[in-house]
């Protein structure tokens, strides 16, 4: 078989250059040796260009794909490459022409009845692997086998300072790589001002509808269409428009099945992230807008932050930037002024310029959106910061120090990029070793566990319905009914023993278990580990006396005095660690001599780094450690999933039996 120096080789019009550009820079991470003008600039100089292109389009390539457009047809250049590439597969009556459409501009010499792919169908990531199946290439086996990721985790490049992982892909500097400089005058941005076409996510999220918030407005915003490094060092960018409510759409459906009930989700179709090394990057498919965040290192040496509003559609009541936010669509965006803009917008601060600094540029690998982040090294003092901030507005100020970061990194749930970025401020003014200690000390004793969980449920306290409390797998259709017959079971099998006792309720989520247990128990303690998820709770619940809520993890409220039963609901799937696991046990023992269990027991189902699957068969024999056994026993469908509703009670009782529910 004859080897070529081209897998293959494309025949576009410049005007089409955009969207072929995005085909060759995939394809070429991926391996794929791909001719394309661009990266021959230096090869073609001084060449006689039209007997250089004749023996390329002639010889050199196994395949041609033939990008055909109006544009196309119309240039002195693309008919010459055409010539040639006809005249080749004449003369070997062999396939080599793949004619790819943009609209149906009639090319002589193609056939209407040659079979074609409409590029209207497909983004550029899709038609490069329809590409890849046709080479036969290698990379297409290590796409399907590794190209799915189906949580944060699985992505390439995350953040991670042994072990401590953060959902963030620094694209450019990170607390241990190569600082490149990305000042004002080393960016260079490219505008794409054309119209785009409707984002594939809105003609996908037909299939399954979604209720948008009305304050969600089309607003145009930035997005990045691509990035690369130039032989210089600098960073260029592709800047197009997309919307925020484009955005929304993918961001709040990214965990969900593209067909109802399926089990290919959004981001496992649509938000992959392909990289070779620094400077090359083919985009998400999705909206990719981007934004940018901002820390104050005042002269005191405190480095000054806020907590992001609950009323925030992304990352509500979490620890962020000082300012922040997406970058408005318009003639000319630019990271650098929109971040002075919204400084001065958001927090009555005025930036100086000389002493902003950009630290990174990289991937919110949660949310899939680009951020840059930028430090600013103020002249001012904290106290000053402070009284000059709009009525309202509250800052948290960070000593600083190395550990004193950590610490608050570990304290609270923050949004990914503010982490990374203050992980990187650390790093240069103390060194990667100390960050890489501090980090280690404060992971002992449980606090990465509980940091990592805190997250989780932040995170999943933000969507809506009932889907903070159920898995994104669960069709939509009617998730609300079998939520609702879910707790029906529950308060069936339980009957009247919670009737005026004092129950406490581990994990009580949203609530949806709670306000049916302040109606009949004489008291209600509730213990949550996350705070939005008590905020929706309490929005839920409305004006409540008997009810209390703890803002912590079990293992460290409980036990809990003068309670008489406790109720925990699909919790011990989510501790992941076994210690956590068994403590969180013997701390419930400790506490009340009735306990009702409700847990997940389905064996050989793939799940999340957030969650481990235990056997019923397991968590008796863990209970049963503790002196507890079995009382009564029965098993609920969850769309598949295998519910054991379990009663467990102290000393030593006789007549079990597999109950049921009325």
């Amino acid at each position: 078989m004859k080897k070529y120096k081209y897998d293959v080789t494309f025949s576009f019009a410049g005007e089409d250059h955009n969207y072929v550009g995005k085909v060759a820079e995939y394809l070429k991470n991926l391996g794929v040796k791909v001719f394309y003008y661009k990266d021959e600039l230096s090869n073609l100089w001084g060449k006689n260009l039209y007997t250089y292109l004749e023996e390329i389009y002639y010889q050199k390539a196994q395949f041609c794909v033939m990008f055909i457009s109006k544009s196309y047809e119309k240039k002195h250049w693309t008919n010459h490459e055409r010539k040639c590439i006809q005249a080749r597969e004449f003369e070997s009556n062999k396939e080599y022409i793949l004619p790819a459409r943009f609209d149906d501009t009639v090319i002589p010499g193609v056939s209407k009845t040659t079979a074609y792919i409409d590029l209207n169908s497909y983004t550029p990531i899709q038609f490069s692997e329809i590409i890849l199946k046709k080479l036969n290439h290698p990379a297409q086996i290590q796409l399907s086998s590794e190209k799915k990721a189906k949580n944060w985790n699985l992505y390439g490049w995350i953040f991670d300072v042994n072990g401590f992982r953060i959902p963030y892909i620094p694209l450019l500097n990170d607390w241990r790589n190569k600082k490149y400089d990305l000042s004002r005058n080393k960016i260079i941005l490219h505008v794409d001002d054309t119209e785009n076409e409707k984002d594939f996510i809105s003609s996908q999220l037909e299939i399954n509808k979604i209720k948008i918030p009305k304050d969600v407005k089309q607003s145009n915003r930035c997005a990045i269409d691509f990035y690369g490094l130039t032989p210089e060092g600098k960073l260029e960018l592709n800047l197009k428009k997309t919307t925020y409510h484009d955005y929304y759409i993918a961001n709040e459906r990214l965990d969900d099945a593209i067909v109802d009930g399926g089990k290919l989700t959004f981001r496992e179709e649509f938000g992959q992230l392909v990289m070779s090394e620094y400077g090359t990057l083919s985009s998400f498919e999705l909206s990719n807008i981007c934004g940018v965040g901002l820390f104050l290192q005042t002269k005191d040496n405190k480095i000054v932050m806020r907590k992001q509003s609950y009323k925030k559609r992304i990352y509500p009541g979490r620890h962020t930037f000082f300012a922040s936010g997406t970058i408005p669509w318009g003639v000319y965006p630019d990271p650098y002024l929109e971040v002075i803009r919204k400084a001065y917008t958001e927090m009555g601060h005025q930036v100086d310029l000389k002493n902003l600094e950009m630290v990174l540029f990289g991937v919110d690998a949660r949310k899939l959106f680009f951020q840059f982040s930028f430090v600013e090294k103020t002249e001012a003092k904290l106290k000053e910061i402070k009284r000059f901030l709009p009525k309202g507005q509250a800052v948290v100020d960070i000593f600083n120090n190395c550990r004193k970061i950590i610490e608050e990194i570990f304290k609270s749930t923050w949004e990914p990029a503010a982490i990374a970025t203050l992980l990187t401020i650390a790093s240069r003014n103390f060194g990667e070793d100390t960050v890489a200690k501090c980090i280690s000390d404060c992971s002992s004793q449980w606090k990465w566990i509980k940091h990592e969980m805190k997250d989780e449920w932040d995170y999943r306290g933000n969507r809506d319905g009932d889907l903070p409390v159920m898995s994104v797998r669960y069709p939509r259709t009617n998730l609300k009914n079998k939520s609702e017959d879910y707790v029906n079971s529950i308060f069936g099998f339980i009957g009247s023993d919670v009737n005026g006792k004092h129950v406490v309720e581990i994990g009580s989520g949203n609530g949806r278990i709670t306000e049916r247990l302040v109606n009949v128990a004489k008291k209600v303690t509730c213990i949550e580990c996350s705070s939005l998820m008590i905020k929706k709770s309490k929005e839920r619940l409305g004006d409540f006396q008997n009810i209390t809520f703890i803002n912590s993890f079990a293992q460290d409220a409980l036990p809990i005095k003068n309670a008489d039963i406790i109720i925990c609901s699909l919790v011990l799937i989510h501790n992941v660690d076994d210690s956590f696991y068994k403590d969180l046990i013997e701390k419930m023992c400790l506490t009340a001599e009735l306990l009702y269990v409700f847990e997940d027991t389905t064996q050989g189902r793939e799940t999340s780094p957030h969650t481990k699957l235990r056997s019923k068969e397991r968590i008796i024999s863990d209970f049963k450690r503790s002196k507890f056994s079995v009382f009564k026993e029965y098993r609920f469908d969850l769309y598949g999933d295998i519910i054991s509703f379990l009663n467990f009670t102290k000393d030593h009782q006789t007549h079990y039996y597999e109950g049921s529910v009325s």
